[in-house]
């Protein structure tokens, strides 16, 4: 049953949509990041996609067979 509901979030067009649009928010804040300053300005946002992709780490875990197969 919660592989049955997992597979379905995983395979349904909103998280494909969703995913793809952290990926490339993920993309322009890499590439607006300055390594040559100490400070950093982005660590509520990169806490936040780390919980994000985590999130969605765990639901292609689940639903694609890693565990609870």
């Amino acid at each position: 049953m919660i592989t049955f509901i997992a597979l379905k979030i995983v395979k349904s067009k909103p998280f494909e949509v969703s995913s793809l649009c952290v990926i490339a928010f993920n993309s322009v804040m890499l590439a607006r990041d300055d390594p040559t300053t100490s400070t950093d300005n982005n660590a509520t946002i990169d806490l936040s996609l780390l919980i994000i992709y985590t999130i969605e780490m765990c639901f292609k875990i689940v639903a694609l067979g890693f565990i609870f197969n």
